[in-house]
């Protein structure tokens, strides 16, 4: 059998190279720009290294291994862009598990995160084309495999375990739509690539220095008696075919949004007929009111008008709120941008009833992004956390001011509100089962339905932050 195999392990090469070839077009197939999961925002990065490094792959099976003179040249060159290829295919694989890290980082090591892999992938660029500089006594095929050892050890090892690291992370969104069955298949795809780490990181080719002496492919085949290539393949082939069952989440994704239309129209409609019978009924009573009170005060001494006076100043700021809410009711859809005023308003009006200030500040929505249009269903979602959040800081944190952040990170909206009052502790609230919580239950079933994550942060008699980390739809 192990003559068999050294025969035919041409074919198990070129089986592995279709494999991620084959991976390549699943997920081009599968892709998704705007879905709402955080697994869409670097599937490009990983349809590049599964194309890439079928290429590199295939370079074993099409590239000459004994070329005439004439050739020679063409095919040196050749072995060494298959050299850079998988490098590059492990680079992007390196992003790729970036980009599933979750939203709760901090700018500046998103900032950084974004530039990690093509900053160590061009590192190893310059390695490889500055060692036959350093090192001339070395030969071409010495050159080539050094290089792919370091590339393994620099970016393919630690790409595939970060990038099932990254997949595992996915688990909570998946179980929140009760995707069960994809959770099994996005395991089952982590456990593969961390399979395809070890033997394509671990077991490198053979070479003087350590660990490439003591774990390469020649002494794991000793070991095993089997190529390593068996392994990467099936690796490989495992990777292809659950990645194609967890990609699934996307059709299941649109065939939900699809329903999700049918409902909103259905609820536009009706906030439309809420919208006019406020309009045609209670606000033209207002007015009415308001014109009665107006005409009382005209005949009372000029001693009893104050009070009169200000319950029409009062009514009139009723009749204001009203008419706004109407237009909201009858909003479709709305900016990002159009967050901050509406952010804005909502804290001026729990400021002024509360009587407690509120600071507000904003950042990143002068971006691009801010430009782009939510439905309104997202804007309600966001104000009914601010004032529940804001509630509770007004009514349990006794402080004498709130803080509230707004910021666009990339296509995430986060939302901070901080005090400096009593605090509590907040794993021992939310372990209990008491059912007067309720502002957190609703909090945290409102953020899990678009999608995001909720995070409190609360120290007794330091103060509270409540963080919200809500994707744009």
């Amino acid at each position: 059998m192990y003559g068999w195999l050294a025969e035919n392990i041409i074919s198990v090469r070129f089986l592995y190279g279709l494999s991620f070839f084959s991976l390549g077009m699943i997920v081009s197939m599968q892709y998704r720009a705007h879905s709402r999961y955080r697994l869409a925002r670097g599937l490009w990065a990983l349809a590049v290294f599964a194309f890439v490094h079928a290429a590199a792959d295939w370079g074993h099976v099409f590239i000459p291994l004994h070329p005439g003179d004439r050739d020679l040249l063409l095919v040196e060159a050749l072995w060494g862009l298959r050299t850079m290829l998988g490098a590059i295919s492990f680079g992007a694989l390196l992003h790729f598990g970036l980009c599933l890290i979750g939203p709760e980082r901090p700018r500046w090591l998103a900032m950084l995160s974004r530039f990690l892999a093509p900053t160590l992938t061009g590192g190893w660029l310059i390695g490889f084309f500055l060692y036959p500089l350093l090192r001339k006594e070395a030969g071409l095929q010495t050159w080539y495999w050094v290089s792919e050892v370091w590339s393994r050890y620099m970016l393919g090892l630690p790409a595939c375990l970060l990038a099932a690291y990254g997949l595992i992370e996915q688990a909570g969104e998946l179980r929140r739509d009760h995707l069960h069955a994809q959770v099994r298949s996005l395991y089952a795809s982590a456990a593969f690539l961390i399979l395809y780490g070890l033997t394509a990181g671990v077991v490198v080719p053979k070479q003087p220095f350590f660990p490439a002496s003591l774990l390469n492919a020649e002494n794991f085949f000793r070991l095993t008696h089997l190529p390593v290539e068996i392994f990467r393949a099936a690796a490989a082939i495992g990777m292809s075919i659950f990645t194609a069952r967890l990609l699934s989440i996307f059709n299941i994704e649109t065939t939900r949004r699809l329903f999700q239309s049918e409902e909103e129209r259905a609820i536009f409609r009706e906030r439309e007929r809420i919208a006019r019978d406020l309009h045609d009924g209670m606000l033209q009573t207002l007015y009415g009111v308001g014109l009665g009170l107006r005409g009382l005060a005209a005949r009372l001494p000029d001693s009893d008008r104050p009070p009169v006076m200000e319950m029409k100043h009062q009514l009139n700021g009723a009749i204001t709120d009203l008419r706004t809410s109407i237009t909201h009711l009858r909003d479709d859809w709305v900016h990002v941008a159009d967050l901050v005023p509406a952010v804005q308003e909502c804290t001026g009006q729990i400021a002024r009833i509360a009587q407690v200030p509120v600071k507000v500040e904003v950042e990143g929505f002068e971006e691009e992004l801010g430009s782009i249009g939510v439905p309104v269903s997202f804007r309600e979602h966001l104000l009914a956390l601010l004032r529940e959040g804001l509630s509770n800081a007004v009514r349990h944190s006794g402080a004498d001011e709130i803080a509230v952040m707004l910021a666009l990170q990339e296509d995430t909206v986060v939302l901070r509100i901080a005090d400096k009052g009593s605090g509590f502790d907040s794993a021992t609230i939310l372990k209990s089962e008491d059912k007067s919580h309720y502002g957190i239950r609703n909090m945290t079933s409102r953020v899990k339905q678009l999608g995001g994550t909720f995070r409190i942060e609360s120290i007794p008699g330091v103060g509270t932050r409540l963080l919200f980390y809500i994707p744009v739809p």
